[in-house]
């Protein structure tokens, strides 16, 4: 069974991740910041990570991408965002390693589907 990694500040935004996450077919670990992310993903063995984009103390969730996609190139990674879409869309353009998807934790979360989606099919190929 494939496994991903969650982060988020939130605990009833984490709850909620790894209930979907699960419901989906996959097993999940959740963490609350992005420094215990990046510890984790760099002692395990990850399919993916889902980051939210603000956590305090540190460093942000495109932070967290970028050092995700230096230690593990072939990891997954979404982003969990709230606000507007076109910031977002904005800041993720101008960051120096870019998340495979992001999704809207305020919204419509298809995006979120669609990236699990996406793992299940990388592990196929």
């Amino acid at each position: 069974m494939q496994k991903g990694i969650i982060a988020d500040d939130n605990k009833g935004m984490r709850k909620f991740l790894e209930y979907y996450v699960r419901e989906k077919g996959f097993e999940a670990d959740v963490v609350e910041n992005a420094g215990d992310l990046i510890k984790r993903v760099s002692q395990g063995n990850y399919d993916f990570a889902i980051t939210d984009y603000r956590m305090p103390p540190g460093m942000d969730g495109l932070q967290a991408t970028a050092e995700i996609k230096r230690l593990k190139p072939g990891l997954l990674v979404c982003l969990a965002t709230i606000g507007d879409p076109e910031t977002t869309k904005m800041l993720i353009a101008q960051a120096e390693m870019k998340p495979d998807f992001y999704f809207d934790k305020g919204g419509d979360i298809k995006n979120l589907g669609a990236f699990l989606d996406l793992v299940r099919k990388s592990s196929q190929q």
